[in-house]
């Protein structure tokens, strides 16, 4: 997917270029539009099989919020003005995950 991504921004820029306009990757354009989106999912084996349960994931959580700022800056740039904790967004700058909770950092299905 991150190939298909890579090549789609540089078509659109190359088609851009050829009419004088230009392409803004900010995460949030418009400051009234809802800033959820470009979420991403991921899992280990552990997590799929379940054979350690919950706990797994507890004490994985607790390992990504103590770099819970470092990961955010590498995140990119722009992503205050879209991880505001409004919208079903977390916060740039506070740590949460929750089964269901579509307004966390990490979302866990239910």
């Amino acid at each position: 997917m991150g190939d298909h991504l890579y090549v789609a921004r540089y078509l659109a820029m190359r088609v851009a270029e050829e009419y004088g306009l230009n392409i803004s990757y900010d995460p949030k354009i418009f400051k009234e539009w809802n800033g959820s989106g470009a979420h991403t999912n991921f899992s280990t084996k552990t997590m799929r099989d379940g054979s350690k349960g919950m706990k797994y994931i507890d004490d994985m959580m607790e390992k990504f919020s103590k770099k819970h700022a470092l990961h955010i800056s590498l995140y990119g740039a722009g992503n205050e003005k879209r991880l505001t904790g409004h919208h079903e967004t977390s916060s740039a700058t506070e740590f949460n995950y929750g089964c269901g909770n579509r307004a966390a950092s990490f979302r866990i299905p239910t």
